[in-house]
């Protein structure tokens, strides 16, 4: 699996997660000799943010959606739809 465009390194428990911008993917290596993983997203990769535990924030902005791992046992990817702003009287 190679990373085309690395853009963050979040080291998790016995994992590693690598942040690939060139093919929207989250490279994991597992440091006990599992074989590596990758967790695709539907977004552009702009780096990994550790928010609490082992989340891990995908996307720059809390402005638009915003993309989570869940890197704690089997990763798993989380959507979070942007705030929708309404005009007052509407």
């Amino acid at each position: 699996m190679p990373i085309a465009d690395p853009v963050a390194v979040a080291a998790v428990g016995k994992k590693v997660y690598v942040a690939n911008a060139g093919s929207q993917t989250v490279l994991t290596l597992d440091l006990r000799g599992g074989p590596p993983a990758a967790v695709s997203c539907p977004c552009p990769v702009a780096g990994l943010q550790r928010l609490r535990g082992e989340v891990l924030r995908l996307t720059a902005s809390f402005q638009e959606p915003v993309y989570l791992l869940e890197a704690g046992g089997e990763p798993r990817l989380w959507f979070v739809p942007a705030e929708v702003r309404r005009l007052p009287g509407r």
